[in-house]
């Protein structure tokens, strides 16, 4: 009986995380609360998790304490909701594995994001006929061409449907992962072009013959496609926003709490830190920075070269550029992905 409750937890988790369904309006999404509640009701701490549950109570005083600072500096976007969406989030990162059933949650994840995608696949072909055009995706109105009919779009669906696509080549349901990538792609968002690489680089891996041509020809194709060029080296507003939080972080090394960037850089015309490492930093200081490492470190070995180290390392290093590690989907997968070893196995034949 607890096994299967187990299972059907895991499962539901699993569709969450490919739709991030919201209760009220983003970021109110169901799957934290879901995930939070399952583990009041039915989790247990083990001596094995007391340092993590000590740091993440040393993370909530810093978390409390910065945010006073910040008030009493004179910040005026700070609030309970953003307070209360970080640590919750952290929390998944740090615990949600401990009850997730990994094949149970994976089979789900993956038949709801092969949904979806060919949802939007079909969604795109429609809105190509109906309007007699393709729009053109090196433009932010051009990306935002499916913004209220697919949830999490444009970004969080790609990464989503990215991370899918990685999943099934591992398990090497190829013409799935190309199907799911070339999805992804439809929002020519970074992340996307970013797990195109890294598939096409195992494929070419597994298969001797093709890592003499394959390298050289996306090299080619990236170099060729002045469009695509620009939008994967198009990253000056990315240095704008890191200077603009590394002299906060200079000024404020213990952290202002949870203020938007927005009120850090007024003149800026982003709203949005664009790094989740940044804003950790700059909210919560050098000590709330160390205590959300900690939480985050893996707690299973992995192979230096496999298919559990390279997706944990292309979610890390993505989120230098980019603010979605502590969005409660990803944190799942991140949760998985560092401490479970039956979510991807290391066995595969790619590597």
């Amino acid at each position: 009986m607890e096994f299967s409750k187990g299972k059907l937890y895991s499962s539901i988790v699993g569709v969450l995380t490919a739709i991030p369904v919201y209760l009220i309006q983003e970021p109110l999404y169901i799957l934290p609360f879901f995930v939070v509640f399952y583990h009041l009701f039915f989790g247990h701490i083990t001596n094995k998790d007391i340092p993590k549950v000590i740091i993440f109570m040393l993370l909530i005083i810093v978390v409390l304490l910065t945010n006073f600072v910040g008030i009493q500096e004179g910040y005026n976007s700070i609030s309970l909701v953003s307070i209360f969406y970080f640590l919750i989030s952290t929390f998944i990162l740090a615990f949600s594995y401990r009850l997730i059933h990994a094949e149970s949650f994976t089979t789900w994840f993956l038949i709801t994001s092969k949904s979806v995608a060919v949802y939007v696949f079909i969604l795109f072909f429609t809105d190509a006929f109906l309007n007699g055009i393709v729009h053109d995706f090196t433009t932010s109105e051009g990306r935002m061409w499916a913004k209220g009919l697919v949830v999490g779009w444009p970004n969080g669906f790609a990464l989503i449907t990215s991370i899918a696509a990685f999943i099934c080549v591992v398990k090497e349901e190829r013409l799935w992962a190309l199907f799911l990538i070339i999805t992804a792609m439809s929002t020519f968002s970074r992340m996307s072009m970013i797990f195109l690489v890294v598939i096409l680089l195992l494929l070419a891996y597994s298969r001797f013959g093709l890592r003499l041509f394959v390298i050289p020809l996306m090299i080619d194709y990236y170099l060729a496609n002045a469009e695509l060029l620009y939008r994967i080296a198009k990253y000056n507003d990315r240095l704008v926003i890191a200077q603009n939080l590394a002299d906060t972080f200079l000024r404020n090394p213990f952290g202002i709490g949870n203020v938007s960037y927005r009120e850090i850089s007024m003149a800026d015309i982003y709203d949005s830190y664009h790094s989740t490492w940044f804003k950790v930093l700059v909210r919560y200081g050098f000590i709330g920075f160390i205590l959300f490492i900690a939480l985050i470190v893996p707690v299973e070995r992995m192979r230096l070269i496999s298919s559990r180290s390279i997706l944990c390392a292309l979610l890390l290093v993505l989120a230098i550029p980019q603010d979605f590690l502590l969005l409660p989907s990803i944190a799942v997968i991140y949760s998985l992905v560092a401490n479970n070893r039956d979510f991807i196995n290391d066995k595969s034949r790619l590597l």
